[in-house]
């Protein structure tokens, strides 16, 4: 080969050393393109697994406190039923005494009403006695005289007789 080259083969070595050179540069660039994205990508790689970790912490946190108020909630529903099953017992001891209460009333009235009828019946027999002596009193004074036969009046008490007379 031939120190002087001919026109077309230096124009076509020189059209080989432009696309050699715009080759080198375009890998040059698609590699230095591959390498941001590689840095992207890992960027985002980094930043998902953060995400997940914090999703997976709020996560776990999330069912603790649901445990949690779960389990409040739960104690608290014991605790009402405990204070109604006590107010339950209240009312039922207060419902017993106040029947232990009325029933003690009733005997005692029924006794004193009993007592009371007694007392009536031994009043009316009085009555009845006094009402008796009224009417043979009544009856003797309108014949006008006492029991003995002799006449009775406002004036005319029972005289002593005087044997001297």
């Amino acid at each position: 080969m031939s120190v002087f080259k001919s026109p077309l083969e230096a124009r076509m070595a020189r059209k080989f050393k432009e696309i050699e050179k715009k080759m080198k540069n375009s890998f040059d660039l698609i590699r230095k393109d591959i390498d941001e994205m590689d840095a992207s990508l890992e960027f985002m790689r980094k930043y998902m697994r953060k995400k997940e970790k914090k999703d997976e912490y709020a996560r776990r946190e999330d069912i603790k406190l649901r445990s949690g108020f779960r389990e409040e909630v739960d104690e608290f529903s014991q605790k009402i039923k405990q204070l109604r099953v006590r107010e339950m017992e209240k009312t039922l001891v207060i419902k017993k005494d106040l029947a232990q209460i009325e029933d003690s009333i009733k005997r005692a009235f029924k006794e004193d009403i009993e007592g009371f009828k007694a007392q009536e019946k031994e009043f009316k027999g009085h009555i009845n006695d006094f009402n008796k002596r009224i009417a043979k009193m009544e009856k003797e004074k309108s014949n006008g005289k006492d029991k003995n036969g002799k006449k009775k009046g406002l004036f005319f008490g029972k005289r002593k007789v005087n044997e001297e007379d």
